[in-house]
C-alpha cells in the first residue's frame, strides 16, 4: 500500500517540534538555574548589608538593645514594605527583568553613598535631636527609628522587592510557580547564610567594613549583569503573571486575603522572637564574639533555606495548605519548646566535649555550631518550609504569583519588625529568655489555631490540628525550663581550662559548681547579670559579677585593678574635677575615685540596668558608690554618650569587658580613643585597662601601638598580674611626688589603696614602660579600628589559650631605660633610690639596679650600695652583694654581711661584721645572728639570753625557729622546765600559724619557715638528731595536717561531701593533741549536713 504523501513533512515537523520543545526545555532549566543563581546573589548580598549596616548604626545610635532593635526593625521593615510594594505592581510591568536590574544596580550605588548619609545625619540631625530629647527614653527610642528607617528605607525597599520580581519572571515559563518560589526563596536564603557566615569569618577579618561593603556591591552588580544575560537566554515572552495553579486551596480562595494577615503576622513576630532569644541563648555557651552571632545568623537563614527547599518539592500538590501551615507552626513551636527543655544541659555537655576534644578555638566553634544547629535549625526548617506554604494561601483565582509573594513576605516582615522590637526592648526584661521562647511557642501554636479555623479540611484532621494546637498553647504557658542560672552562667567557653584543672577526669561541672551560691540573677534586655558568692577560707567569701558568664569584677583577684584603676589616673590627673567612668561593673572603681575630694562631678555610663542593680551587692566594697551625691548615673552606651556630649572631662576611666567580645571591643579602637581625646580637659589623663590574657603578644602590640597613635604621652602600669593600665594624655604625664603624698596622706584615700598595699612607693613600683619604650617596643604595623576590628576578630581566637606569661615576659622585656631616665631626672637622689626599692619589692630587679647606679652617678650613697647588694642576693649573686654591701658600710649592710656569712657557715666572718655594729643598731635579725655564733661556738648559756631576747609571740618563722632553739638549748645545758616551756611555745607557735593556714593567711610565713628550715647556718647549730626532730615536728604539726585539710576542704567545694567530712575527720584525728577551735570542725559539720 503506497504511503500517503503528506506522511514525510509530518513526520518532520513533529521531530522539529520535539527538538524545539527540548530546547525550550534546556534554555528552561538553564534560565531557572541562572535567576537561582541572582536570588542566591541578591541574599548574600543583603545579608551582608544587614552586618555592615548594623555596624556603622552602632557607631551612631550606640549598642544598647534598643539602639540595635530599631535598626533590625528599619531594615526588615523596608524589605516588608519593598515585597508589598513591587509585589502589588509586578504585574504592571512590562519588562520585570530590566526592573530587576535597576533594583539591584540601585542597592549597590545606595549601599557607595550609606556611610557619607550617615554621616550627615549625624553632624545635621542626630547630635542636636538626640541631646534634646536624651531624658527621654520613648522620644530617643522614636528618633532613632525615624533616622533609621529614613536612612535604610531606598535600600531595603529595592532589597524587598527583588524576590517578587523573581518569581514574576520564573512563573513566565514555570507552571509549577510555587515551586519556583521555594526555590527562590531557598536560593536566596541560602545566599543569605553564606553571607552571615562568610561576613563574620572570613570577609570582615580579612578586608574591614569598606572591603566587605565593596564585595556586596560587586555581587549586586553580578546578579543584575546575569539578569542581562537572562533577557537574552529567556525560554519564553514574559507574560500576564497570573497564578497559573487550578488547585487553589479553597478554604484560600472562600476566605478574603486579609483574613490570614494576623496568622502571617503571628508567625512574623514570633521567627524574629525565636532569632533574639537563640541568640542570647548561644552567647551564654559561645561568648559574646562576633563568630558567635554569626553562626547563629548562619544557622538560622540555612535552616530557612533547607525548608524553603523541603517544601518547593511538595507545595504545589498540597490540597489543603491552610492545614500544612498549622501543622508547619505546630512543628516550630515543638521544636521550639524542646530545645528549651534540652538547653539546660549544654553546659555540663560542653564540659564533657572539651574534656574529650581539647580546649582549642576549633573545638570551641564546633561545638557552638552543633549546639546552634540542634537548638536553631529543626525550627526554622519548619519555619523556611512555611514561606511557599503561605504563598499559596496568599494567592488566589486572580492573584498573580509576585503579588503573592509580596503578600505572604510583607505581612510576615510586619510581624518580624514587630517582634525585633517587642522582644528587645521588653519581652526578655519582662519575660526572660525562657518565658520569651515560651510566649513564641504560644504565638506560633495560636497562628496555626487561626489558619485552621480558615482553612478547608476534613473535620477530623482540622479538629486534631485544632486540638494540638490548643495542647501547645497550654503547654508553652505552663513547660519548665530545667536551667540551672549557675551552670548557665559558668562561662563555659572561656573557663573550661580552669575547670578541668580543677575537676581534673572524675568530676562534673555540677560538682564543680556546686559550692557556689547565687546572690543575684537577672535576664536584663542587654545581657544576663549574675553576682555569684564563692567560697574562701578568709573571713568573707568572694563575690564576682558576671556578664553573660564572663567574669567582669569580683573582690577576689580582680580587687587590686579595679580599685587602682580609680586611684591611678586621680593621682596623675591636673585638675580631676569632672570624671567620666565607663562602666559601672562592681562600682568599686568609682567608689575609689569617689576617695578625692577634688572630683565634684562624677558621671558613670553604664549600658546596663542590670548590671546597676547588681552592684548594689558590692556596697561594702565600694563604699555605697551609686549613693555618692556626686554620681550621676547614665544608662547608655558609653562610647554614644561621650561622642554626643559636649562636656570635657579631667579624667576618663575605662574598664570594659574585654576584646574579644563584639560590644566592648569597640571601646579599644583608635576612632573611640579619638574620641576619648576629644573630650579630656587640658592636662586631662584617660585610663585604659587592657589584659594580658586572651591576646596574643602580636596582637597586643596592636594595641599598644593604636593607643600611641592617639595619644601622644603614655604610661603603662602593671595593676595586676594579668592586667595593665595604659595613661594617655595630650600633655606630659608628671609624677609629682609632693603632691602624690599630699593625696595619699589623707585618709580616705590611704585606707581604700591599703586594700592593695599601695602608697606612693608601691604605685611607681607598678609602672612599667612609657611613650618611649611602648612605642620601640610596639613597632609599626596594623592598628585596631572600626572598620578592620583586629581585636574584635583576633582575640577570640585567643580565648581558650594561655598566652599570659608570654605576654608578660614580652611586656616586660620593653625598653624601658628611656622612660626611667626621664622620670630619675626630675628626681632627687632620696625619690630615685624610693623608687628603686619599690622596685625591688615588685621583683624588677633589672629597674632596681638601674636607679640605684643612676643614684650612685649623682653622688656616692651608702643607701644605693645597700640596695644593689639586696638586688645581687635576691638574684642570688652571693660575690656582687658582699662587695656592695662591704663597700655601703652601714650598719644595715654590716647585718647582712653577717647573715651572708652565717648562711655559707663563715661564723669568724659574720663575727667580725657584727663587732663593728653600733650598740644601738639591734635589730631582731642581728639577735637571732649572735644566738646562732654562740651555738656554734658552743656558748649555749650565751645562745640562749641572746634567744630570750626575741620577742616570743613574734608572727614570724624565726620566732618559731627561735623557740625551738631555745628547748635545744636549754636542754643541752640541763634546764629542763626551761626546755619544755621553750618545746611547749614552739608547739603553739605551729598550731597558731596552721589555724591562720586554715583560714588562708600567714602563706608568706609558711614559706620562709620552710627556706629557713633548709638553711645551712642551721646544720652548722644543731645536731642530725635535732634537725631531723624539728623537721619531723613542723611535719606531723603543721605540713601533713594541712595536705588533708586543704584535700577536704577541696572536696567540700567540690560537691563531694563524703570524702570531705572523712578527710576532715582524718585532719582533726592527725592534730596533736586535737584542736577544738580549728576552723575545720565548723567545716566537718558543714559537710556531713550535705552529706
Amino acid at each position: 500500500m503506497p504511503r500517503p504523501r503528506h506522511w514525510r513533512p509530518n513526520a518532520s515537523r513533529a521531530a522539529l517540534r520535539t527538538r524545539n520543545t527540548e530546547g525550550q526545555d534546556r534554555r528552561r532549566r538553564a534560565s531557572t538555574g541562572v535567576l537561582l543563581a541572582c536570588a542566591g546573589l541578591s541574599g548574600a548580598a543583603s545579608l551582608i548589608y544587614q552586618v555592615i549596616w548594623n555596624r556603622l548604626f552602632v557607631d551612631l545610635f550606640g549598642s544598647t538593645t534598643a539602639a540595635t532593635s530599631s535598626v533590625v526593625a528599619s531594615f526588615v521593615g523596608g524589605l516588608a514594605l519593598g515585597a508589598w510594594l513591587f509585589g502589588r505592581y509586578s504585574r504592571h510591568l512590562r519588562r520585570p527583568v530590566l526592573a530587576y536590574v535597576v533594583l539591584e544596580a540601585g542597592v549597590a550605588a545606595y549601599a557607595l553613598l550609606l556611610p557619607a548619609l550617615l554621616n550627615a545625619a549625624d553632624d545635621g540631625i542626630y547630635g542636636p535631636a538626640w541631646r534634646a530629647v536624651n531624658d527621654s527614653p520613648l522620644l530617643g527610642a522614636a528618633l532613632r527609628q525615624t533616622i533609621g528607617f529614613t536612612v535604610l528605607v531606598v535600600p531595603t525597599v529595592l532589597m524587598g522587592g527583588t524576590l517578587p520580581l523573581m518569581a514574576r519572571i520564573l512563573g513566565a515559563w514555570d507552571a509549577r510557580v510555587h515551586r519556583g518560589v521555594g526555590w527562590l526563596y531557598a536560593a536566596n536564603t541560602l545566599g543569605a547564610a553564606a553571607g552571615a557566615v562568610g561576613a563574620g569569618f572570613a570577609l570582615l577579618p580579612r578586608i574591614g567594613q569598606a572591603g566587605t561593603a565593596a564585595v556586596a556591591m560587586t555581587m549586586n552588580v553580578g546578579a543584575a549583569v546575569l539578569a542581562i544575560w537572562l533577557t537574552q537566554r529567556m525560554p519564553l515572552p514574559l507574560t500576564s503573571d497570573v497564578a497559573r495553579d487550578g488547585d487553589e486551596d479553597a478554604g484560600a480562595a472562600a476566605a478574603p486575603r486579609r483574613t490570614i494577615v494576623p496568622v502571617l503576622l503571628l508567625s512574623g513576630f514570633a521567627a524574629l522572637g525565636f532569632e533574639v532569644v537563640w541568640t542570647r541563648m548561644l552567647i551564654l555557651m559561645a561568648g559574646s564574639s562576633t563568630y558567635s552571632f554569626s553562626l547563629m545568623l548562619g544557622a538560622d537563614i540555612s535552616g530557612l533555606s533547607l525548608g524553603s527547599w523541603w517544601a518547593s518539592r511538595w507545595v504545589d500538590r498540597l490540597r489543603s495548605p491552610g492545614m500544612v501551615f498549622a501543622h508547619l507552626q505546630v512543628g516550630v513551636a515543638v521544636t521550639a519548646l524542646i530545645g528549651l527543655g534540652l538547653f539546660g544541659d549544654a553546659p555540663a555537655l560542653a564540659f564533657a566535649w572539651f574534656r574529650a576534644m581539647g580546649t582549642t578555638f576549633t573545638t570551641s566553634l564546633v561545638f557552638d555550631a552543633v549546639v546552634a544547629a540542634l537548638l536553631v535549625v529543626p525550627p526554622t526548617i519548619l519555619l523556611g518550609a512555611a514561606f511557599p506554604v503561605a504563598v499559596r494561601l496568599a494567592g488566589g483565582a486572580t492573584t498573580t504569583i509576585g503579588g503573592a509573594v509580596g503578600f505572604a513576605y510583607a505581612s510576615t516582615g510586619l510581624g518580624n519588625v514587630l517582634g525585633a522590637l517587642a522582644t528587645g526592648t521588653l519581652l526578655i526584661a519582662v519575660l526572660g529568655l525562657a518565658g520569651s521562647l515560651k510566649l513564641f511557642a504560644a504565638m506560633s501554636a495560636l497562628a496555626a489555631v487561626l489558619v485552621v479555623a480558615l482553612a478547608a479540611g476534613q473535620r477530623i484532621a482540622r479538629r486534631v490540628t485544632l486540638g494540638a494546637a490548643g495542647a501547645l498553647l497550654v503547654i508553652a504557658v505552663g513547660v519548665h525550663s530545667n536551667w540551672n542560672p549557675l551552670h548557665i552562667t559558668s562561662g563555659i567557653y572561656k573557663n573550661a581550662p580552669l575547670y578541668l584543672a580543677i575537676g581534673g577526669g572524675r568530676l562534673t561541672l555540677a560538682n564543680i559548681l556546686s559550692s557556689y551560691r547565687l546572690l543575684f540573677y537577672r535576664e536584663g534586655p542587654e545581657a544576663v547579670v549574675s553576682v555569684m558568692e564563692t567560697p574562701t577560707l578568709g573571713l568573707s567569701p568572694d563575690l564576682s559579677l558576671a556578664i553573660d558568664g564572663k567574669v567582669d569584677a569580683s573582690t577576689g583577684p580582680d580587687v587590686s585593678t579595679e580599685i587602682l584603676s580609680g586611684h591611678l589616673p586621680m593621682l596623675f590627673a591636673r585638675d580631676p574635677q569632672r570624671v567620666l567612668v565607663i562602666g559601672l561593673a562592681s562600682g568599686i572603681t568609682v567608689g575609689s575615685v569617689e576617695r578625692y575630694a577634688q572630683a565634684r562631678r562624677i558621671t558613670v555610663a553604664e549600658i546596663s540596668p542590670s548590671v546597676v542593680r547588681a552592684a548594689r551587692y558590692f556596697g561594702r566594697f565600694n563604699h555605697d558608690a551609686l549613693a555618692d551625691p556626686r554620681v550621676r548615673l547614665v544608662l547608655d552606651d558609653g562610647r554614644h554618650f561621650l561622642r554626643l556630649t559636649r562636656v570635657r572631662f579631667g579624667v576618663i576611666i575605662s574598664e570594659p569587658s574585654n576584646p574579644w567580645m563584639s560590644g566592648p571591643t569597640r571601646l579599644f579602637t583608635r576612632d573611640y580613643f579619638e574620641e576619648v581625646r576629644d573630650h579630656l580637659a587640658e592636662g586631662g589623663i584617660y585610663a585604659q585597662w587592657l589584659p594580658l590574657y586572651g591576646l596574643s603578644t602580636e596582637l597586643l602590640k596592636s594595641e599598644v601601638r593604636t593607643f600611641l597613635s592617639v595619644f601622644p604621652h603614655v604610661e603603662l602600669f602593671e595593676v595586676a598580674q594579668g592586667d595593665v593600665l595604659l595613661l594617655g594624655s595630650a600633655s606630659p604625664i608628671r609624677y609629682e611626688p609632693e603632691r602624690m603624698a599630699e593625696q595619699l596622706a589623707r585618709p580616705a584615700v590611704s585606707s581604700d589603696l591599703h586594700r592593695v598595699q599601695g602608697g606612693s612607693d608601691d604605685l611607681m613600683g607598678r609602672f612599667l614602660v612609657g611613650t618611649r619604650g611602648l612605642g620601640r617596643w610596639a613597632g609599626s604595623g596594623q592598628l585596631n579600628t572600626d572598620d578592620d576590628g583586629l581585636l574584635e576578630f583576633g582575640a577570640p581566637r585567643y580565648l581558650l589559650v594561655d598566652t599570659l606569661g608570654a605576654n608578660r615576659r614580652a611586656l616586660l622585656s620593653a625598653p624601658w631605660k628611656p622612660d626611667l631616665r626621664a622620670l630619675a631626672v626630675e628626681l632627687d637622689t632620696k625619690r630615685t633610690l624610693e623608687l628603686a626599692r619599690a622596685y625591688l619589692a615588685h621583683d624588677h630587679f633589672g629597674r632596681a639596679a638601674w636607679l640605684a647606679r643612676e643614684a650612685l652617678a649623682r653622688k656616692p650613697s651608702p643607701a644605693a650600695d645597700l640596695l644593689l647588694g639586696e638586688v645581687a642576693a635576691r638574684k642570688s649573686a652571693w660575690r656582687s652583694a658582699r662587695d656592695f654591701w662591704r663597700k655601703a658600710a652601714t650598719p644595715q649592710a654590716r647585718a647582712s654581711l653577717a647573715n651572708l656569712a652565717v648562711e655559707r657557715q663563715e661564723w669568724q666572718v659574720a663575727a667580725r661584721y657584727l663587732a663593728e655594729l653600733p650598740r644601738w643598731f639591734e635589730p631582731a635579725g642581728v639577735t637571732y645572728i649572735r644566738a646562732l655564733i654562740a651555738m656554734h661556738r658552743g656558748q649555749n648559756g650565751r645562745a640562749l639570753a641572746y634567744l630570750h631576747r626575741l620577742p616570743e609571740n613574734d608572727d614570724s618563722a624565726r620566732a618559731i625557729v627561735a623557740a625551738y632553739l631555745r628547748s635545744v638549748v636549754a636542754d643541752r645545758i640541763g634546764r629542763r622546765e626551761g626546755s619544755r616551756d621553750a618545746t611547749r611555745q614552739f608547739r603553739r607557735l605551729l598550731t597558731a600559724l596552721r589555724r591562720r593556714l586554715e583560714r588562708d593567711d600567714g602563706k608568706p610565713i609558711v614559706a620562709s619557715l620552710i627556706k629557713m628550715l633548709h638553711d645551712p647556718s642551721l646544720q652548722g647549730v644543731l645536731s642530725q638528731p635535732e634537725r631531723t626532730q624539728l623537721l619531723d615536728q613542723v611535719a606531723v604539726r603543721l605540713l601533713q595536717p594541712l595536705a588533708m585539710y586543704y584535700r577536704g576542704v577541696s572536696d567540700l567545694w567540690l560537691g563531694q561531701s563524703a570524702d570531705a567530712a572523712h578527710m576532715l575527720e582524718k585532719y582533726l584525728q592527725q592534730i596533736p593533741g586535737g584542736d577544738t577551735s580549728s576552723y575545720a570542725n565548723l567545716l566537718l559539720a558543714r559537710s556531713e549536713l550535705r552529706h
